[in-house]
């Protein structure tokens, strides 16, 4: 299990047994697994969509099925049907297999190697807001709606159709979509 904290100001290593890194903007810090070390990787950026933020997803770099050229930033990703732990861009709609989004700047990226990110890996957000990749093939997206998987590859949709939306729900829209498709802010809370 790790234990992320995160402080404007981090005090001499407060917390026995953990890495802390520090930044003059946020420190982290994590607690070390017997059997696993999870690498943190602090990136700093803006968000169009509000202004400047510092991103606060936590996201985990992951391997994907397919071309790495073929996921954008935004994409909602699923658990891959073909390969074990192995993650595919989503293609339909109330997906149980969804997994998070493609994050565009982690705050905090989980990693069980070294931190550079692989060829065939992308950093998965599965807590936080990021934007995604919507379209309004099922109605209007208005902020507050549990969005799903839709069958526009790597966009959600808001879902409507409660029966279907146990362990179907990628977020909760942030931002509204009236019609089309385009990119939102969403707070991603699988469920």
């Amino acid at each position: 299990m790790f234990l992320f904290c995160f402080r404007l100001q981090f005090p001499a290593n407060p917390l026995p047994n953990c890495i802390v890194t520090s930044s003059p903007e946020r420190s982290a810090a994590v607690r070390q697994s017997e059997l696993t070390q999870l690498r943190v990787k602090q990136r700093f950026g803006k968000s169009d969509a509000v202004g400047p933020r510092m991103p606060v997803e936590h996201a985990e770099s992951v391997a994907i099925t397919g071309v790495r050229s073929d996921f954008r930033p935004g994409d909602v990703l699923v658990i891959s049907s073909d390969s074990d732990r192995r993650f595919s861009l989503s293609e339909q709609p109330y997906s149980t297999n969804v997994a998070g989004v493609f994050s565009t700047k982690p705050g905090v990226l989980g990693s069980t190697h070294p931190l550079e990110p692989a060829a065939d890996e992308v950093p998965l957000a599965m807590i936080g807001i990021v934007p995604c990749h919507v379209t309004a093939e099922n109605g209007p997206i208005h902020r507050g709606d549990l969005l799903v998987t839709s069958s526009r590859v790597g966009y959600a949709m808001r879902g409507t159709d409660r029966s279907l939306m146990l362990g179907a729900v990628v977020g909760k829209a942030l931002q509204p979509l009236e019609s089309g498709e385009g990119e939102i802010e969403i707070l991603v809370t699988l469920q």
